[in-house]
């Protein structure tokens, strides 16, 4: 699904951050060993998770330049989905 071009875009400071009041497109983002991730529900009803590796910490990057990313789908254990996250660095 195509986003607008200024839809929904991350936050650039550090740390949690709120959506900033005077641009309604960003979205809350938290800070986690480099990971900016944000996430939002969209105008059709799904979720949306952004997860930004720009700034990952160096230890968490494999040779072939990827990191596993683990992502809960719902409540219950067995529904978990994996998938790597391709550096550009």
């Amino acid at each position: 699904m195509p986003l607008p071009p200024r839809a929904r875009q991350f936050n650039t400071t550090a740390g949690c951050l709120p959506p900033d009041r005077d641009d309604p497109d960003t979205f809350p983002v938290v800070v986690l060993a480099g990971f900016r991730i944000g996430a939002f529900i969209t105008d059709e009803g799904s979720v949306y998770i952004g997860v930004d590796s720009e700034f990952a910490d160096p230890a968490l990057r494999s040779p072939d330049t990827t990191i596993p990313v683990e992502v809960r789908i719902d409540s219950h254990p067995s529904q978990f989905g994996r998938c790597a996250a391709t550096l550009s660095n």
